[in-house]
């Protein structure tokens, strides 16, 4: 993957490296938590080893088990979400995950995929989503940084006051994207309001 990092995890001079700085620079800046970025290019092991290290009070990864999502897989997305969950736990702390099969069935769920933009809530009910499978691990959202500025698939954006308030009344712990609430230049689209 041509965004891959190329960090050893398994050398003791970077674990040793990584947790330094996060305890002696981050900690000292305020942070009591980690949000890691795709996960998916290492073993959930070193996740949890890092907030163990680091008495984390709180940590999510960003994993995406696909290329795409696909509403008939949801067995398959919701083995490879809790697989890493559970690789973390082997590390010392086990830490969530962001919701990647909710935010695929919440687009679908507002229209996505569907030529006349019916909604399909039975999505939501679907038992695979990580916040009915695991919810003390589920952290769920409708867009980051990197759906946001691809091509969010949701298809109005009018939906989003819904798709939260649906997010803070179900188990999970919500989490609202700064740029799709509020935008951010990379986050404009042509037509949108400056």
């Amino acid at each position: 993957y041509s965004a891959g990092r190329d960090i050893d995890h398994t050398n003791w001079d970077v674990q040793n490296g990584i947790t330094s700085w996060m305890n002696n620079k981050l900690k000292g800046l305020g942070f009591v938590g980690w949000r890691y970025d795709f996960v998916k290019g290492y073993s959930g092991y070193y996740v949890g080893k890092y907030n163990a290290d680091t008495s984390a009070e709180f940590s999510v990864g960003e994993y995406w088990p696909s290329a795409g999502f696909d509403p008939n897989w949801s067995q398959g997305w919701k083995d490879e979400l809790m697989n890493w969950v559970n690789q973390t736990a082997n590390g010392g702390y086990k830490t969530r995950v962001f919701d990647f099969f909710l935010k695929g069935n919440l687009n679908y769920a507002f229209g996505y995929g569907n030529e006349s933009g019916r909604w399909d809530m039975r999505r939501l009910a679907d038992s695979n989503n990580i916040f009915r499978q695991a919810p003390a691990y589920a952290v769920t959202f409708v867009d980051n940084h990197d759906v946001s500025r691809i091509a969010s698939t949701l298809t109005n954006k009018a939906h989003l006051p819904l798709i939260y308030a649906l997010m803070f009344g179900m188990p999970g712990i919500p989490c609202i994207y700064y740029g799709s609430e509020w935008g951010t230049k990379a986050d404009k689209r042509e037509g949108d309001p400056a």
